[in-house]
């Protein structure tokens, strides 16, 4: 075995062993993850039980530790077939395998995008500074991963759509924009990139999405009947109880809100018209994607801000797209500068500010971008 190869696998066992210490680390130390009711949901589902039946929020709520925080199970059924795996393994083991598959998607996705797609030549030091801060200093990230959020997977899926289509990987792509329906504001997004495969006759990545999407839904028949019905009632329910579901552009008063969701379909519908004539698919897809990642965050009813994580690819592209401007210090200045607004900020209603101003943000960098 040659030297190179020895280093190589001492380094991915040391990286193995931070990893599972870290989420050692996490899961000693969580009163409660959106993990549990996922957990309790799908082995329920697998044993013919609706996880949106009453037996099941009981059992949900038996593990809550804050009995004012009522939980439910509040995704489409055909999780329990896509992450199955997950489902079938004990509850203990399978956190900690999630927890660390969140770490691993949080720390590889940035790097792997600009790196391997974007082909961008960071230096060590640099790329460091980007991987550091959109996982610490961007709270969002981590606060998927304590929570055990299932974000963190809709951002992979995101970014592997986006990536799979630039670089002609139709299968591929139809396999994480299936799989992004997991949450019905990842279904949106699949859809919207979705338009962009079918403006560029890409009908076979249409057709496998289409397919798939109808086989996760026939296959969880079998085991709990057609759960679209208790599914939006357990939606309803979540936007009623719960006063943290907010539409962001309240936060301005009227006319002003309706004016801001004008201006940003107009602005979406001109970046997109400029796109006709993109010859390169990679300034196509990860500008055409970011669009309708960043009109999901802005004009979708929002509840957390662990949402925000959606827009990591976005913010990888953007920094590639405006390297000439970054520089060698640029970069290093501008994520500087930002770190402490990006780390002490708190409260619920400041929360909601970050979720309105991030896209708002990315949006107009986005409309002043040009692919070079």
């Amino acid at each position: 075995m040659s030297q190179k190869r020895i280093i190589f696998m001492i380094l991915l066992l040391m990286l193995a062993g931070t990893t599972w210490a870290a989420t050692d680390l996490i899961v000693r130390n969580m009163a409660w993850n959106d993990t549990i009711g996922r957990h309790i949901g799908c082995q329920a589902f697998f044993q013919g039980v609706s996880p949106y039946s009453d037996q099941v929020n009981q059992a949900i709520a038996a593990k809550n530790p804050d009995p004012l925080l009522e939980q439910r199970f509040y995704n489409p059924a055909h999780i329990c077939l896509i992450l199955f795996p997950f489902w079938l393994l004990p509850y203990e083991l399978s956190l900690r395998l999630w927890i660390a598959l969140l770490l691993i998607i949080f720390v590889a996705v940035p790097p792997l995008l600009l790196l391997q797609v974007f082909r961008w030549r960071l230096k060590p030091w640099q790329l460091l500074i980007v991987v550091v801060v959109l996982l610490l200093g961007f709270r969002y990230s981590m606060m998927t991963i304590v929570l055990g959020q299932y974000t963190g997977f809709v951002m992979l899926c995101i970014a592997g759509s986006l990536v799979s289509l630039a670089l002609q990987r139709p299968i591929f792509a139809a396999i994480f924009l299936a799989s992004l329906t997991i949450r019905p504001d990842g279904a949106l997004i699949a859809a919207g990139i979705g338009l962009l495969a079918a403006y560029k006759r890409e009908w076979r990545v249409i057709v496998v999405t289409l397919v798939l999407g109808l086989v996760f839904f026939i296959g969880t028949l079998p085991f709990i009947g057609n759960w679209l019905p208790a599914f939006l009632d357990d939606v309803r329910y979540y936007s009623i109880t719960y006063n943290n579901v907010r539409w962001l552009p309240d936060f301005f008063p009227a006319p002003f809100s309706w004016l801001l969701v004008v201006v940003a379909l107009i602005t979406a519908g001109i970046i997109l018209f400029r796109l006709r004539t993109t010859p390169d698919d990679k300034a196509f897809y990860f500008t055409g994607g970011s669009v309708f990642v960043l009109l999901s965050l802005l004009l979708l009813p929002q509840t957390n801000p662990y949402t925000l994580v959606f827009a990591i690819p976005v913010l990888c592209w953007l920094l590639y797209c405006w390297r000439y401007f970054w520089g060698t210090w640029g970069l290093f200045v501008l994520i500087v500068g930002i770190l402490p607004w990006l780390i002490f900020q708190g409260g619920r209603e400041w929360a909601h500010i970050d979720q309105l101003m991030y896209p708002l943000v990315a949006g107009c960098v986005l409309f002043f971008t040009k692919h070079r």
